[in-house]
């Protein structure tokens, strides 16, 4: 946790579980982050509390109106997950 990485999940209900990210790459010339995940129905890229892109990989050029940070929301049947901010300037850090 101290270098900043890492993700939380909400569940609907006890015992159940939310989506499991197993790992994140961010490319940081590019700016596109791509996630590998199971147990999600849909990955959405939030910024400034909006969706600006869907799917497993954010790109930049394909957002819309992105602000300076992203963060992705794993939607699943029980439950949640999210990631913690990544940083969109001429690099991407989480």
């Amino acid at each position: 946790m101290q270098p900043g990485r890492f993700y939380f999940c909400r569940v609907f209900e006890p015992d159940q579980s939310a989506p499991v990210i197993r790992s994140i790459e961010a490319n940081k010339e590019t700016g596109i982050i791509t996630i590998q995940a199971e147990g999600y129905q849909e990955i959405l890229w939030i910024s400034c509390g909006r969706v600006v892109l869907s799917g497993p990989t954010f790109d930049p050029e394909r957002a819309r109106q992105h602000d300076r940070y992203v963060r992705a929301m794993l939607r699943g049947p029980q439950g949640d997950t999210y990631t913690q901010p990544f940083r969109l300037t001429d690099r991407v850090a989480p």
